[in-house]
């Protein structure tokens, strides 16, 4: 279809175009034409071509004057007490504010409260509804439940509208107003807003009270991570009071703040961004935090910026210029750190003092250099003079501190001055001296450094201390070197493996040496002696030890290697070691036999492992431990054998078991004294624990031998007095190993067993409760002391007795009883079984058998 045209479109009948004359002819005044604003195609529907509408006024009415088009539109603006900036919705003229709007807005507000309130109503009643439906149906305590949770919805929010409004960051604009296209993003930006708000009000609370945490801190910070795009992107006016609440949770200095570094960098680039306002302490805070966080030069940078300005303030010139020295020493700029340090203090008065700590830093910068680490042990005595002025003399840490910078450094020497100072307050001065006086030139003076240095953790330290040793004439002792020894093995790292075995078999070839020695010396004739070949002195060159120079090996030097090997399965070398320790000739220790008969089991060679324990124990004499009998107990068939393979056991398995577990507990009954005796337990390892108590019941149960369980139960109680504890009592109940292991399978048994024991202690105490009833009762009818027995009946009620050993004892003991009543059909037979098991486990001899009132009954058995 063809366009129609203009010419046309103007001689039809329906055009209400008028044209101007006759407008005017006629007292018409047609609208001015608005300025029309390009706009999209697809903003709107399709509009005809043609002249625009005209309003035709009535006749009667006066021509108004048209007004002028300004061409611009003017806003008005507030700004309230938290900064914020609200445009103001007024109208051209005050005119235009009608009264009829005004009734309408009302009007529309009061229909929304009217809708409020039913709303409310409803909620409420819904509430009552649900009390009454959980009192009815509910489980007890429901009701009380649900008013309580519905309070502390109402607390939480009363609290987050309570708190300040000014430490809360304003809503970017209200969702209404923003532009359709942007309302999502508008939306999303006010959720992130809303929930910083929150999170940080309730950590500021939490901080003000005293138990803010950690989740608390990650919560927050989490929150106004999401939230800083917002802050850097958007004009939002952050109040002054709400960046002090965040920088007041984020830089809390406690054990729960674990990034507080990152945290402060971070904000403090943020507000840096923002053009908020920052103090003083801020931006020293913000750029050390910049520098410890890896943006060194960021950190340089401002430092540099801020030095005309916070290095003159007497409130943080201090501060600042300690930043200063430290950030300069650890950049290696040993010149702008001097510096720094001299404008230090100049500056330090005493009301200001400056932290001679800050010195350690300058002294590392030194020491790292060869050319100045003299002018590094300078500055420490310096540092000693300033902290002595100062009243604040230095202690152990800071000596510790020096100590160990001149150490990783590679000069032992200021070390050992150092440590001398420490150890005699200053009196003795080493610096220039060429030797060491007698004084300290010993292995008592240097065994302390070497057990300080260890208990510190600090191994290469005390490794370049022994070094220093040797250049100096000096021998360490066997017992210092083994404290070295074994802190290398417990690492686990290649290199110290390398160096505690190495030092190890040095120690032990200088064992051999003096053994040799002493041999050769009793084939000659008095007063011939020969000479002992160990240099005194070394001049090995180097930073590695002389290992010609060495002690020599002592027992606890073989145990430690020997568990080294052991838990590395290397068993080739352990019997190598095993046959170093035969040729050192030193007096045969239980705790080297324990190595090699856990060396055995962990082979799984058992027979191995009790060959070895018959050898060691027979032939050589050696004592044993209670480590000892508890590691045979792992050799052990039925103990090799896992939960599956436990269930599918032959009987020739369970037999040879039992009847080695019964030899192995004899063994344990003919060694009394080790148990008994208070200082030979103490001193040779006589106490069992509670593993290997379980170890040893287990061992009997898995075999079937509840006989052996209840002899076994009677010779912890009155031989060796272990006192019994809740973990054994549930395992043996429950009949499960490791059920102390936090797992849910586990926690399912402890609840069962729990509830078992619970039973079985109740009936017990009914039991006795009865028994002791009767005897009172007796002996008042027979005129005797009815107050001792009353006395016995309240002790039986009273709940302390639970906790008694004994009494735990006796219901793990009549727990078994019964259960190996009712293996045998006869009474006689379970006797019989019961005074085997007694003889065979060799506790006849140190616990009297109780069961005296039925030998009647196995002689009838007998016959």
């Amino acid at each position: 279809m063809t366009p129609r045209t203009a010419l046309l479109e103007l001689a039809t009948r329906r055009s209400s175009y008028i044209c101007r004359s006759c407008s005017r002819a006629l007292g018409i005044q047609q609208q001015r034409q608005p300025n029309q604003k390009f706009v999209r195609f697809y903003a709107g529907k399709p509009k005809k071509h043609g002249a625009p509408s005209v309003t035709v006024k009535p006749a009667s009415d006066a021509p108004s004057k048209e007004p002028e088009d300004k061409g611009y539109t003017v806003n008005y603006y507030e700004k309230d007490a938290t900064g914020e900036v609200r445009r103001v919705p007024v109208g051209e003229d005050e005119d235009d504010v009608d009264i009829e709007d005004i009734k309408a807005l009302e009007a529309s507000a009061l229909a929304k409260l009217e809708k409020l309130d039913a709303t409310l109503e409803s909620l409420s009643q819904k509430s009552q509804f649900l009390e009454g439906l959980l009192a009815r149906h509910g489980p007890k305590g429901a009701v009380e439940a649900f008013r309580q949770a519905m309070a502390s919805y109402g607390d939480e929010l009363e609290e987050f509208e309570e708190h300040d409004e000014h430490s809360l960051i304003p809503l970017l604009l209200p969702e209404e107003s923003a532009p359709r296209i942007r309302r999502a993003e508008v939306a999303k930006c006010n959720k992130a807003i809303t929930f910083t708000n929150k999170f940080v009000a309730k950590a500021a609370k939490a901080l003000k009270e005293g138990n803010l945490d950690k989740p608390q801190i990650t919560k927050a910070w989490a929150c106004f991570s999401d939230l800083k795009r917002v802050l850097l992107k958007t004009q939002v006016m952050v109040p002054k009071q709400a960046w002090a609440t965040l920088w007041t949770v984020f830089s809390w200095d406690g054990d729960a703040n674990t990034a507080r570094l990152a945290h402060i960098c971070d904000l403090y680039n943020v507000m840096a961004r923002a053009g908020a306002p920052l103090s003083d302490e801020q931006h020293l805070l913000g750029i050390e935090a910049a520098y410890v966080e890896g943006y060194e030069s960021v950190a340089i940078t401002h430092w540099k910026r801020f030095a005309p300005t916070l290095g003159d303030k007497e409130s943080c010139a201090i501060a600042f210029w300690e930043l200063g020295v430290r950030i300069w020493s650890l950049q290696g700029d040993i010149e702008r750190a001097e510096r720094a340090c001299k404008i230090l203090l100049s500056r330090a008065t005493p009301s200001t003092p400056a932290d001679s700590r800050v010195l350690l830093y300058l002294i590392k910068a030194y020491a790292n250099r060869a050319d100045t680490a003299e002018k590094g042990f300078f500055l420490y005595r310096r540092m000693r003079e300033l902290a002595q002025e100062l009243g604040k003399p230095m202690g152990l840490e800071e000596y510790d501190n020096v100590i160990s910078i001149f150490l990783t450094t590679g000069h032992t020497d200021y070390a050992m001055f150092t440590f001398t100072d420490m150890m005699y307050a200053g009196t003795v001065n080493l610096y220039g001296k060429t030797k060491l006086p007698n004084s300290l030139k010993n292995q008592f003076f240097f065994g302390k450094w070497l057990k300080r240095l260890i208990g510190a953790g600090d191994l290469e330290g005390a490794f370049k201390v022994l070094v220093y040793m040797q250049k100096n004439g000096v021998m360490a002792a066997a017992v210092q070197v083994n404290g070295l020894l074994g802190a290398l093995l417990r690492t686990r790292t290649a290199d110290n493996y390398k160096k505690a075995v190495r030092l190890a078999w040095s120690m032990i070839d200088s064992r051999k040496a003096f053994v040799e020695l002493r041999r050769r010396e009793r084939l000659v004739e008095w007063p011939i002696r020969l000479y002992d070949g160990r240099p005194q002195s070394s001049d090995h060159e180097g930073p590695d030890l002389d290992y010609t120079m060495v002690p020599r090996a002592t027992a606890e030097t073989f145990i430690l290697m020997a568990e080294h090997y052991r838990m590395r399965g290397l068993f080739g070398w352990l019997e190598e070691l095993f046959v170093a320790y035969k040729e050192c000739d030193i007096g045969h220790d239980a705790l080297m036999m324990n190595e090699l008969i856990a060396a055995a089991i962990a082979q799984g060679r058992g027979d191995k492992a009790q060959e070895i324990y018959r050898l060691m124990a027979q032939e050589h004499d050696i004592l044993p431990n209670a480590d000892t009998h508890a590691i045979l107990f792992k050799s052990l068939p039925i103990n090799n054998l896992k939960s599956r393979q436990l269930e599918q056991a032959g009987p020739g398995v369970v037999a040879q078991s039992r009847q080695q577990a019964r030899s192995l507990f004899a063994d344990m009954m003919s060694s009394t004294w080790l148990y008994q005796e208070k200082g030979w337990k103490e001193r040779h390892g006589g106490i069992l624990s509670e593993d290997q108590v379980k170890l040893i019941l287990h061992s009997f149960r898995k075999c079937g031998d509840y006989e052996g369980v209840v002899v076994a139960l009677e010779c912890l109680r009155d031989v060796m007095g272990f006192s019994i504890t809740r973990n054994v009592l549930l395992e043996m109940i429950a009949e499960v190993e490791g059920i102390d292991q936090p797992t849910p399978r586990t926690h399912k048994i402890v609840m069962r067993t729990t509830m078992k024991l619970q039973s079985l202690i109740q009936n017990m105490q009914r039991e006795r409760q009865a028994k002791a009833q009767a005897a009172a009762e007796a002996a008042a009818a027979a005129g005797g002391d009815h107050g001792a027995a009353a006395a016995e009946v309240e002790v039986l009620r009273n709940a302390e007795s639970v906790r008694d050993p004994r009494f735990l004892y006796s219901i793990l003991l009549e727990h078994y009883i019964e259960k190996a009543r009712k293996q045998h059909k006869e009474p006689w037979h379970f006797t019989k079984t019961v005074k085997e098991a007694w003889d065979e486990m060799g506790a006849a001899t140190s616990v009297p058998a109780r069961l005296e009132d039925e030998d009647e009954a196995v002689q009838r058995g007998e016959q």
